[in-house]
């Protein structure tokens, strides 16, 4: 991996915003590498530093190769401290394996960068236009290298029936779960407005999913379209409806955030219809829901108490059309070359009894239960891969769920057989 330092520069000037680009892309041409701010060529710190460091975000980074860069990737920044003088200089980490040269869509004042140039790393290190012929093969084969090693994983995949896994960001897994929590906290606020005894509550249990879809960068509007463009209805309570009635319909919430709870205190008097959930413009997607399983006695004159059973195919339908409606949603948001982190929760399972309730002929001839009350899985996989890769997908996110009920294995078959059943709406 390349290293190169740059100085400091001010990036509310355009001719600095430009170098920047143009380094950048030419590293990520050359297959990735690192820039750090704050240093001249020969390696000693500069002393221009500026007392403010927070035009060096990630947001900022990010929106300078908005600007510059077709296509657009994104960057990682880290503030790091140099231990000789304590100070904090910022690390951008530039990625590599890109399918198609990258090139830059406009210049700036100056022609620090032109525009339609493909730059690469040169000796010196320079950012410049290939020279020759062998630089433009190296360039080419690279990329081409980049899609024959995706192909080549993908029929791995396949063939060993592997779900497809992508490396997160570092700091993907805490932003994830800090969303989470952030999203399981503003709805247990917002059921203090509920009686003890509600069914919008969900006292039996829920299950709750929160996606991160790697750079999204939304107004509220855009977010809006987004959410209500990517619904397919493959069933018949779908998540991330969008209604339009007054009390239930969406609404902004801490300005870069859409929340919505649909809690009705006595239509739908059933705590699977009675979702929360919210949408971020960085795109970050969350929904709670409670148990189909609870309600069943308010329809079913035989069915089991509230509580005690839990359906063998139910999570495999609603885990599956969760991920279809993210991947839909990251291609509205102009994601869909990105990878998304997908965090499944499982409550009040405790003492319930595994049951074939929503499709009889999956019969069950043993009695599994569990002593367990939660489960948490967590994948990172890339977004286009979520459609062609669904059954082994939500077999990682679903198989050691079952496994809680007395170690139930489920047919190896049932993923893909029922996810075709979902999709093909054969309810």
């Amino acid at each position: 991996m390349s290293l190169e330092l740059k100085a400091w520069l001010d990036l509310s000037d355009k001719a600095h915003r430009g170098t920047l680009a143009k380094a950048l892309i030419a590293l990520a041409n050359h297959g990735g590498g690192i820039v750090i701010i704050g240093f001249a060529s020969e390696g000693d710190p500069e002393n221009s530093r500026p007392d403010d460091l927070s035009s060096y975000s990630q947001d900022a980074i990010n929106d300078v190769l908005e600007r510059f860069a077709d296509p657009c990737f994104h960057c990682t920044v880290q503030m790091v401290k140099r231990e000789n003088d304590g100070l904090d200089y910022p690390v951008i980490l530039v990625p590599g394996g890109h399918k198609v040269p990258i090139r830059s869509k406009r210049g700036s004042p100056g022609n620090e960068i032109q525009a339609d140039r493909y730059y690469i790393r040169r000796p010196g290190p320079a950012s410049e236009m290939p020279q020759g012929g062998h630089e433009w093969d190296e360039l080419i084969r690279r990329c081409v290298r980049n899609n024959t090693d995706e192909l080549a994983s993908l029929i791995r995949d396949v063939l060993e029936g592997r779900a497809p896994k992508a490396a997160a960001p570092p700091e993907a897994a805490d932003q994830l779960a800090q969303w989470d929590e952030k999203s399981i906290r503003r709805w247990r606020e917002l059921l203090n407005n509920f009686p003890a005894d509600s069914h919008v509550r969900m006292p039996y249990g829920h299950y709750r999913v929160s996606a991160f879809v790697e750079g999204a960068s939304l107004d509220i509007p855009q977010l809006r379209e987004a959410i209500v463009r990517a619904d397919q209805r493959l069933t018949g309570w779908e998540p991330w409806w969008w209604p339009t009635r007054n009390g239930i319909k969406p609404y902004v919430h801490d300005e870069n955030t859409i929340d919505c709870h649909i809690a009705e205190r006595h239509l739908h008097a059933d705590a699977a219809r009675s979702d929360f959930w919210r949408a971020s413009t960085t795109g970050q997607l969350f929904i709670v829901r409670g148990y189909p399983e609870d309600s069943l006695e308010a329809r079913l004159p035989d069915a089991s108490a509230p509580g005690t059973v839990f359906d063998l195919t139910y999570p495999i339908w609603k885990i599956g059309e969760c991920l279809l409606f993210i991947q839909r949603f990251a291609a509205e948001i102009g994601a869909e070359e990105s990878t998304v982190s997908i965090r499944c929760q499982w409550s009040g399972l405790k003492e319930r009894e595994l049951a074939a309730l929503f499709n009889p002929r999956r019969g069950l001839y043993h009695v599994y239960k569990t002593q367990t009350n939660e489960y948490t899985s967590e994948v990172t996989v890339p977004v286009p891969r979520i459609s062609g890769a669904l059954p082994e997908i939500v077999r990682d996110l679903v198989n050691p769920l079952y496994a809680l009920f007395d170690f139930f294995e489920p047919p190896a078959a049932i993923y893909s057989e029922e996810l075709t059943r979902m999709q093909r709406r054969q309810l």
